[in-house]
């Protein structure tokens, strides 16, 4: 017959494993920091002649293609990574997003995991260029998803345009874009408000899961095979378009 103490030990063995099997499953902020913190890049836009114009962050997907928004180049300026100029792959101006190659044969980065999906009140964590500053860490809460689109709690400042947001998972969960202002519900005028609440906005992971879908480039195959679509009768397909 099974003692009370016998029970009471094997609750807490399964409790134990439980909590420690639980960060696997759910992640932890550390590892949404982490994956930004590794794979974030900064980008600077110049023009014609040669000129720095603004500063912006991209993600690294890995060691050959970065991913960022497409309106930091929407007037025509050339995009660098570490003095490179990049080459322009693919540009989806609706989900504001650019996909540009790196000029690169190393083997140092893992490809980036994107999340399937995300929802109300996930965190979220960038590190980007904000303000200039290279390595800004940023949390936020997602507020609403609405397709293609996440609204977030906080603005995207300058220079954070492009920065991949990171569920506790370490997966890519986004790409911060911008932001926009919501009149208070009770103003003085309602007709002529004066107190805003700011919103930041981003780019949904399904939005840029179909965005790298249509992307027709020989050296994405392999990133669009392993993380894009594990379906074998796209990947097979994706090779005729």
């Amino acid at each position: 017959m099974v003692s009370v103490l016998q029970v009471v030990t094997i609750f807490l063995l399964v409790v134990a494993i439980f909590l420690l099997a639980l960060p696997y499953f759910v992640g932890s902020p550390t590892k949404g920091i982490l994956s930004a913190e590794n794979s974030s890049v900064v980008l600077v836009t110049k023009g014609k002649h040669g000129n720095d114009i603004a500063y912006a962050s991209g993600v690294r997907l890995n060691d050959k293609f970065v991913l960022s928004c497409a309106h930091i180049f929407e007037n025509g300026e050339f995009v660098f990574l570490e003095g490179e100029k990049l080459h322009v792959v693919g540009v989806d101006a609706k989900d504001d997003l650019a996909l540009f190659k790196v000029n690169t044969n190393r083997k140092t980065m893992e490809d980036l995991e994107i999340a399937q999906s995300v929802f109300p009140f996930d965190d979220l964590y960038d590190c980007s260029n904000a303000n200039s500053r290279q390595g800004t860490l940023n949390r936020y809460l997602v507020k609403r998803h609405n397709g293609s689109s996440l609204d977030i709690d906080k603005p995207v400042i300058p220079g954070e345009s492009g920065a991949g947001l990171f569920n506790s998972r370490g997966q890519l969960s986004g790409i911060a874009t911008g932001g926009y202002e919501i009149p208070y519900a009770h103003q003085p005028d309602p007709k002529r408000p004066t107190y805003f609440a700011t919103y930041g906005t981003a780019t949904s992971p399904e939005a840029v899961r179909s965005f790298l879908g249509k992307i027709r480039d020989r050296d994405f195959e392999s990133y669009y095979s392993k993380v894009v679509v594990q379906n074998w009768f796209d990947r097979i397909m994706w090779r005729f378009y």
